[in-house]
């Protein structure tokens, strides 16, 4: 048993990466035969230069947002450095939206450790909370565009404004967290029952947190306005590309960026995120081949951003600390 043990990994990571292209080409031949690309790539036609440059102000501004969080976050060693840390988020952005299944989460410590001499330990710790401020900002975003989009009575906004603090309420309770989890990994290798990944990663971010509030409210700052300002220019291209509710456009937006969380998916998302988009919009009533006409669309003009983005960033010169 031992003997075999070792291949079974490589077996299923080679599994996911037949699986991830498998989904690749049945999507591209999949939109051939039931849209034809021709007909996909019309509605673009029908965009003007006002609406394409407000999406992409948008997404850059989103850009800048988020590299100002690292900035902010790291301020010691990165303060004076913000083109460098730009160039970082940029690229760390774009191989998260090429690579599946979240591959390109590990450029974001190898370029802190290249670029800032930031030892991995460290940064894969703070980035881990990131990601954690990152879901939490999204669903609140996704909820406060499901309750506008019902419109809930009143007494729901109370209890959504009772969990938008909660990243505050962990970090005051974080001691106890540490220790509670610390207690419960334990108890998971004394009895061999193994689900000890989670509690991990948990107690690293906890630790990660800062020793001062400030910095954790300048990251929940940062994070909220990077995702309202990402989300928005995708919005804004739905409605651009397909007549629709705001709060359905913001929600098709949301969608389409939590299947990237998704343990399968293919190289550059696609499939998965249409798929998201297209589940969030239809019970809207919409028609289901212009509704994924326009979420085919939007992915393509997210890649193609962040392409761009990424092709620039690229440009701007890194003198690496040693």
């Amino acid at each position: 048993m031992s003997a075999t043990a070792p291949i079974s990994e490589p077996r299923k990571g080679l599994t996911r990466s037949l699986l991830s292209w498998g989904i690749l080409i049945a999507f591209v031949a999949g939109v051939e035969w039931w849209l034809g690309w021709d007909a996909l790539l019309e509605p673009w036609g029908n965009l003007t230069v006002t609406q394409l440059g407000v999406a992409l102000s948008l997404l850059v501004a989103s850009y800048w947002l988020r590299a100002w969080r690292v900035r902010d976050y790291f301020h010691e060693e990165l303060t004076g450095r913000f083109l460098p840390t730009f160039r970082l988020a940029t690229l760390h952005n774009l191989m998260n939206n090429l690579l599946p299944m979240r591959a390109g989460e590990i450029s974001f410590p190898v370029l802190m450790q290249r670029y800032f001499a930031i030892r991995p330990a460290r940064s894969i710790s703070v980035l881990l909370w990131f990601r954690l401020l990152d879901l939490h900002a999204i669903l609140m975003i996704a909820a406060g565009a499901i309750l506008v989009g019902i419109d809930a009575p009143g007494w729901f906004w109370p209890l959504w404004l009772a969990v938008l603090p909660l990243p505050f309420v962990i970090y005051r309770l974080r001691t106890y967290g540490v220790n509670w989890l610390e207690s419960k990994r334990q108890a998971n290798n004394s009895s061999a029952n193994g689900g000890g990944w989670l509690t991990e990663k948990l107690t690293v971010a906890l630790n990660a947190l800062p020793n001062a509030s400030g910095p954790l409210w300048r990251a929940f700052f940062w994070t909220w306005a990077n995702w309202l300002v990402k989300l928005a220019g995708l919005a804004w291209v739905l409605q651009a590309l397909l007549t629709m509710p705001t709060s359905a456009a913001w929600l098709g937006a949301i969608a389409g960026d939590l299947t990237t969380v998704l343990p399968i998916h293919a190289p550059g998302g696609f499939g998965t995120y249409e798929a998201g988009i297209i589940a969030a919009l239809l019970p809207f009533g919409l028609n289901a081949e212009a509704v994924a006409i326009a979420a085919i669309n939007l992915h393509l003009f997210l890649l193609a951003s962040s392409l761009m983005a990424g092709v620039l960033a690229w440009l701007i010169t890194v003198k690496p600390i040693r």
